[in-house]
C-alpha cells in the first residue's frame, strides 16, 4: 500500500510539473508574439521623394502599418496616388523615405492629427502631393472629404496663408456657406469639380457660389 501511495504522488507531481511546463511555454510564446507585433500607435508621417522634395502627408491611427501599407501600395504599382507613384516608378524606391513625423498617446485624438496634416499641407503648398491628387478625387474618395478642422486650427492656416503670394493662393470664393481660399481648395474639401464652381461663379442668379475680394 506504501509503494502504491507513493507512485500515485510520484504521477501526480510530474502532471503538476508539466502544466507548469505548458504554462509557461505559453506565457514565453506569448510574450513573443507581442515583441513581433508592432504596436498600433497613433500619430502622422511624411512620404518624401528626395529627387523633387515633394512630400505626402498623412495621418493614421497605427503609423507603421499605413507607412508599411503605402510601401506596399507604391511596390506593387497601385497606389491610389497616381502622381506619387509616377515619381516612384521614375525615381525608384531608393529615392523615397518614409519619415514618422509625430507618433504616441497625445495622438489619439482624430480632430488634433486632422488639424495638424492640414496644417502640414497648406504650410508645404504646392510641394505636397496630398493638393494635386485631391484635385481628381471626387467625393468620399477625396482625402479630404468630410473632415473638419477646429477654430483654432482655421486660424493658424489663415496665418500660414498669410506669407503665401495671392496668385498662389488663387481666388476666394464662398461656396454653400464656407469659405474657401481658391477654387482648388474648394474642389478638395468638397469634391466638387472645378469646372462646375467656375459655372457656378459666372451664373448670377446663383447667390450659393461667390467670389471673394482677397484684399478686403
Amino acid at each position: 500500500m506504501d509503494t502504491e501511495q507513493i507512485d500515485t504522488e510520484q504521477i501526480d507531481t510530474e502532471l503538476i510539473d508539466t502544466d507548469l511546463i505548458i504554462s509557461k511555454q505559453s506565457v514565453d510564446q506569448l510574450n513573443s508574439m507581442r515583441r513581433i507585433i508592432p504596436k498600433k500607435n497613433p500619430g502622422l508621417y511624411m512620404i518624401r521623394c528626395k529627387k523633387n522634395d515633394k512630400r505626402y502627408y498623412g495621418e493614421t491611427k497605427n503609423v507603421q502599418g499605413r507607412l508599411a501599407s503605402h510601401k506596399s501600395y507604391l511596390t506593387r504599382n497601385i497606389h491610389p496616388n497616381a502622381l506619387m507613384q509616377h515619381d516612384w516608378n521614375t525615381y525608384g524606391q531608393e529615392n523615397f523615405e518614409f519619415t514618422t513625423l509625430f507618433m504616441g498617446v497625445e495622438w489619439v485624438n482624430y480632430q488634433s492629427r486632422i488639424d495638424k496634416e492640414t496644417l502640414l499641407i497648406v504650410q508645404d503648398g504646392k510641394l505636397c502631393y496630398n493638393y494635386l491628387l485631391g484635385n481628381k478625387k471626387p467625393g468620399e474618395k477625396n482625402p479630404f472629404y468630410g473632415k473638419q478642422h477646429s477654430e483654432e486650427t482655421k486660424k493658424r492656416i489663415g496665418l500660414a496663408m498669410k506669407g503665401i503670394p495671392n496668385e498662389l493662393l488663387g481666388r476666394s470664393i464662398k461656396l454653400l456657406g464656407e469659405v474657401y481660399t481658391s477654387i482648388a481648395e474648394a474642389s478638395r474639401q468638397t469634391g466638387m469639380a472645378r469646372k462646375t464652381i467656375r459655372k457656378r461663379l459666372n451664373d448670377v442668379n446663383d447667390p450659393s457660389c461667390i467670389e471673394i475680394n482677397n484684399n478686403k
